[in-house]
């Protein structure tokens, strides 16, 4: 067969085909099952699967007006199994192509959440910075920052009287304890 029709192997086993089909309504079923036989010989060599179904589908078809029992019942095994593999891969590669999405989707929810706290908690600056991989350990020299529980923060407290408050106790607890001068914000000077 290839060496009369050069060409691709899916162009000849198709012509093949087209031509047992026009020797089978010319009557000649006998050469048409002869040159299925060919084609069918030529998809197995080069491992043309659905090729392979159609040119037995065409032989089942043809022993079952040739009256070949025999014939009819080999082809459409064959038929069948080679069907049912090419649909099963097909069906199993669908299933992994849905359990690796659902996957994916899974890690992306868990993602966003993680960014939902992260913004949440985080000013937006560094929570994108984190967002984006970098590490963030941005370092400050002689830096601190003063956590105070005041004694009667739970009682309720004027808000006015709040700094003056959180000022004393910074003032006499760390600036005398320690000798160090209390750094001041423009807006701290602008309202004394």
């Amino acid at each position: 067969m290839n060496d009369l029709h050069p060409g691709e192997p899916r162009s000849r086993i198709q012509r093949a085909v087209n031509r047992a089909t026009l020797l089978e309504r010319s009557g000649d079923l006998d050469a048409a099952a002869a040159t299925l036989q060919l084609a069918l010989s030529e998809a197995h060599e080069h491992g043309l699967r659905s090729l392979t179904t159609s040119v037995h589908k065409a032989l089942r078809d043809l022993a079952q007006k040739r009256n070949d029992f025999a014939g009819y019942i080999e082809h459409n095994n064959e038929f069948t199994r080679i069907t049912e593999e090419i649909n099963g891969k097909d069906t199993a590669t669908k299933l992994a192509i849905q359990a690796k999405q659902r996957e994916i989707d899974a890690e992306r929810k868990e993602t966003d959440k993680h960014m939902a706290v992260l913004h949440s908690t985080l000013p937006k600056h560094i929570a994108d910075r984190v967002a984006r991989g970098e590490v963030v350990n941005d370092h400050f020299e002689n830096a601190s920052v003063l956590f105070v529980d005041a004694g009667r923060i739970h009682t309720p407290i004027q808000v006015s009287s709040m700094p003056p408050l959180l000022s004393n106790c910074y003032r006499t607890s760390f600036i005398v304890r320690w000798d160090m001068r209390q750094a001041r914000r423009n807006e701290d000077q602008d309202h004394r």
